[in-house]
């Protein structure tokens, strides 16, 4: 497995260097093999501030099987903990293409992510961010999902 890519970003929407408080993380196993099976606790990040977690995209490239399920889930965790009410997922059928597929929108076979609204999607500094990239499938499918990725956005409290 490779070592996943962390990436925090700050980004300038001023001409006087001030910060949009937004955040991103994104986990992702070696995207030049194939995932036929889950994954758990793949790194994402760890805040350096509190914010709350925003949305989550799963992205890969299809797979396809037109006898079997093949599916893929993206759990969130935040310390161990799940921040989502419904995660995000994608789900091939019958007759679904083997390119790139995201729950950026809505879609046949797109679950995209419901996060809670109980607290759980906050963060503090120090928190641990972590993905489980879920696979269910029955059989070998004609065509393995890879490329898998998950990005998970959030937003920096001011104080």
């Amino acid at each position: 497995m490779a070592i996943p890519k962390i990436t925090e970003l700050a980004l300038s929407n001023d001409t006087a260097g001030s910060f949009n408080p937004g955040v991103n993380w994104e986990a992702y196993p070696n995207p030049l093999t194939t995932i036929t099976t889950s994954i758990t606790l793949m790194p994402a990040g760890v805040a350096t501030a509190g914010g709350k977690i925003t949305n989550v995209i799963l992205m890969l490239q299809g797979g396809a099987d037109t006898v079997n399920p093949l599916s893929m889930t993206a759990v969130v965790k935040k310390n161990g903990t799940d921040v989502a009410s419904t995660d995000a997922a994608i789900s091939f059928h019958s007759g679904a293409g083997t390119g790139n597929v995201s729950t950026y929108a809505a879609g046949t076979g797109i679950t995209q992510v419901v996060l809670k609204t109980d607290g759980t999607a906050n963060f503090v500094a120090g928190d641990f961010i972590t993905v489980d990239f879920n696979v269910i499938r029955t059989a070998s499918p004609g065509t393995e999902m890879s490329n898998v990725k998950a990005l998970i956005t959030g937003v920096k409290f001011t104080s």
